[in-house]
């Protein structure tokens, strides 16, 4: 265990372009959070976004900068969602420039989404980007890391991926509802162009782009209720690459959840080398 402090940067924030996408106020921002954090306890930051939003920039560049103070200890998956189409519709209409998805929406509908940017950590409760730093703070320092989470993945021909997961409950976890495993694909530097303060900037890349999820939307169940200490699961997935995806830019994303109430408990991430 180490002791830290997370300070948020501050934003420049541009005006909104559209009703839905939010501005945020510098006196909403957690300035501050300091506590223990653990490296074996991982959160998962769910970005809400759009090629159209005119503030979502700057929570892509708050991302970065807690990226870069929590390392690995933070997991981002950025969703696309298909509404509102005035801050998500892409600029060009071909399907490599669409980081629309179902699934995104289908969370989007689930969460009551509907302005950007906002996200979720840990699912626990819809948040500016402003709040994430200390609700990532708070979930590390605080939270018991009740499962040790394997992830392996392999691309074994051009056209498919491979996912194979384990995991042992390392704690008790008195949950109200089945446990799920969520298993994502993310595909990295993708280059679409995006709305920015007073234009629309063509090579702009966006990273950790959710493009779909192996298996149902909300996970498949892997445990009851209420798992005990020394329950071990394990799961396999296959999945067909969209010709679009560059096989090297790709990753995968495993959360282990609560069915009941959506809390994430662990969350990994295994990055693909398919080479150049």
């Amino acid at each position: 265990m180490k002791k830290l402090a997370y300070i948020g940067g501050v934003v420049a924030l541009a005006m909104t372009v559209f009703g839905a996408c939010d501005t945020i106020g510098e006196d909403e921002r957690k300035q501050e959070y300091t506590g223990s954090i653990s490296s074996e306890r991982k959160v998962l930051l769910e970005d809400y976004t759009g090629v159209r939003c005119v503030n979502c920039p700057s929570a892509a560049a708050e991302i970065e900068r807690l990226q870069e103070f929590y390392g690995d200890a933070l997991v981002v998956v950025g969703v696309y969602p298909q509404r509102p189409t005035g801050l998500t519709t892409p600029w060009n209409a071909t399907r490599d420039q669409d980081l629309r998805t179902d699934v995104a929406q289908t969370w989007a509908d689930a969460f009551s989404i509907e302005q950007f940017p906002n996200g979720t950590v840990n699912r626990q409760e819809v948040i500016a980007y402003t709040e994430w730093g200390g609700a990532i703070a708070e979930v590390i320092s605080d939270g018991i890391n009740y499962v040790d989470l394997s992830v392996s993945a392999s691309l074994p021909t051009d056209t498919s991926v491979s996912v194979s997961v384990s995991g042992s409950f390392v704690e008790d976890y008195e949950a109200d509802g089945t446990i799920h495993l969520i298993t994502m694909i993310l595909e990295d530097s993708i280059v679409v162009p995006q709305q920015v303060p007073g234009r629309i900037d063509p090579g702009y890349v966006h990273n950790h782009v959710l493009r779909t999820v192996l298996g149902s939307a909300w996970g498949d169940q892997v445990a009851s209720e209420a798992p005990t200490r020394g329950t071990t699961f394990s799961a396999n997935y296959t999945g067909t690459l969209d010709p679009v995806w560059r096989r090297n830019k790709l990753s995968v994303v495993v959360a282990v959840v609560n069915n009941s109430s959506r809390e994430v408990i662990q969350v990994a991430q295994v990055h693909l080398d398919a080479g150049e």
